[in-house]
């Protein structure tokens, strides 16, 4: 008679286990435990699964010998052949959809480590996430790849080092996120630099290069968003009236016009003289020093309403310019190079300076939290009070948003009452040399 068992028993009881032989192969099917250390039930046990279906584990419901058997094939067959990454994808896939696996792991055809990847992704030149989005026209610029190969510098490579991006798991990520939590980094700071790792993971799984997203249920972190700090409208009149920009004009008036208009640093560096009308400003583009000439935030042009004062002290200051006066002319101009305007960051550097000379030191400006872009954030706070404030409670306005419905006017008679509000304002405040208010003609 053929052998249909193989018996063994072990562990301080001497339990005895079961496993049953293949019929047609002889190898043995996943041993079971008959829960006694009777070899005479252990052998009537073992007789009745063959029979009868052997228990399936945690239910009652039994597994036939055929069945057993049938999986033994499939195993067998699977050591038989060769597969390829589709085929086990597949496999894999089942066993998820079933609820056997969580993560799939597959080991891929490129030895590219997941910072190898990521630095591949942020490179703006050579990126085919970059090129995808291009090709949608959606956006996504030379500025947002510097900043994220900075976080993928700092902080993702020297954790992550060479491992595989076919490794990378969800319990990988968050504890990764844990441990800039225990930095002592901001809320917001966390999450960009989880994103800079996160954001390319999710394009990986889109496109099917890796067989599960691993950023699935990744938790943001939250927390209060530190408040941008404004100054008074006191300090902001002694600011430009007795404050020390050490000689540095284009640098007073890039603050002066942001305090009355609102515009951000990349709008202000872009004014060319033709963008100067003789009561509004045409906003068509921002400047970078990373990625230079390019579309606005929000990818539209618009119009702010320009006091005859500042119009005159703009064109005065371009007129300075060594590369001449003309419609094309930088407005702030930088004096080592013609076809680039003035940074961004001497705005900044000279505000400190100034904000300095008014006893105002940098202690108290970090406290504040005082930059450049506090000129948007006051020129909202007092702009918003000539707003019709059940208009602000309707449209659920901040000061972002705010800042660029008050300049997209629907009608020529929306631009004026902005422009009378603007005048209402800030005429009386602005401080200008008798020299600045002498008439400059384009």
């Amino acid at each position: 008679m053929k052998r249909r068992f193989y018996f063994y028993n072990r562990g301080v009881n001497k339990t005895w286990y079961v496993a049953i032989l293949n019929p047609k192969t002889g190898e043995r099917l996943p041993a079971r435990s008959t829960g006694t250390s009777d070899r005479e039930k252990a052998e009537y046990l073992a007789n009745k699964w063959y029979y009868e279906g052997i228990p399936k584990e945690k239910t009652s419901d039994p597994r036939s010998v055929k069945e057993l058997c049938s999986v033994d094939k499939i195993l067998s067959d699977l050591r038989s052949i060769s597969l390829q990454n589709t085929d086990v994808r597949r496999f894999l896939r089942y066993f998820k959809e079933e609820g056997f696996i969580n993560d799939i792991s597959l080991r891929g055809n490129s030895n590219e480590t997941f910072c190898d990847f990521l630095a591949r992704i942020w490179d703006y030149e050579n990126s085919p996430y970059v090129r995808e989005k291009k090709a949608h026209g959606q956006r996504v610029g030379q500025t947002r790849c510097r900043d994220c190969s900075a976080a993928l510098n700092n902080y993702w490579m020297p954790y992550f080092q060479d491992i595989p991006i076919y490794d990378i798991t969800r319990q990988k990520l968050k504890d990764f996120s844990l441990t800039l939590s225990e930095k002592g980094l901001a809320a917001a700071t966390i999450n960009n630099i989880m994103d800079a790792g996160c954001v390319p993971l999710r394009w990986a799984y889109a496109n099917e290069l890796i067989e599960t997203d691993p950023t699935s249920g990744l938790m943001r972190f939250s927390g209060k968003k530190k408040r941008r700090g404004i100054l008074s409208v006191d300090e902001a009149e002694k600011l430009f009236s007795e404050g020390d920009w050490y000689g540095n004009e284009g640098a007073r008036l890039g603050n002066l016009l942001a305090y009355q208009t609102g515009l951000r640093a990349g709008e202000i560096v872009f004014l060319k003289v033709r963008h100067l009308e003789q009561d509004r400003i045409k906003i068509e583009g921002s400047f970078s020093t990373v990625e230079g000439a390019k579309e606005t935030k929000t990818q539209e042009n618009r119009e702010v309403p320009l006091l005859p004062e500042m119009r005159r002290a703009l064109l005065n200051h371009a007129k300075k310019s060594p590369h001449g006066f003309g419609p094309e002319n930088w407005i702030f101009f930088q004096e080592s190079a013609k076809d680039r305007p003035m940074r961004q960051e001497t705005f900044n550097k000279r505000l400190k300076k100034a904000l300095y000379s008014i006893g105002i030191n940098e202690v108290e400006r970090k406290e504040r939290s005082i930059s450049f872009h506090s000129w948007r954030h006051l020129f909202a706070y007092i702009i918003s009070k000539e707003l019709d404030k059940k208009v602000m409670q309707l449209t659920g306005w901040k000061t972002e948003a705010m800042l660029e419905n008050y300049s997209m006017h629907k009608t020529e008679a929306d631009f004026q009452k902005a422009a009378e509000a603007t005048g209402r304002i800030f005429s009386n405040i602005l401080p200008f040399s008798h020299k600045a208010t002498k008439e400059a003609t384009v």
